[in-house]
């Protein structure tokens, strides 16, 4: 159900964005942020979606910065 609910709300904010940008264009700015927590490849491809409709997405890796300050945090409950 969890993994369910989560594809919703992804697929959910991407039909928000595409219907936003629909409206305001290129005043519009998108980023995204590459945390370096998902798989492989898939900030790229995430990005390649939305330029196949006509949405161009900065990609900003920040993956140093969400890998330092997880750095010695065993707590789940710390890292979130």
């Amino acid at each position: 159900m969890k993994g369910e609910q989560g594809l919703w709300l992804r697929w959910s904010h991407s039909k928000r964005y595409t219907l936003t940008h629909l409206f305001l264009g290129d005043r519009l700015k998108t980023y995204f942020i590459d945390s370096g927590l998902m798989t492989e490849g898939e900030p790229g491809h995430i990005a390649s979606l939305f330029s196949d409709l006509g949405i161009n997405v900065e990609v900003i890796n920040a993956q140093n910065q969400f890998f330092n300050a997880l750095k010695g945090k065993v707590n789940p409950e710390e890292k979130r």
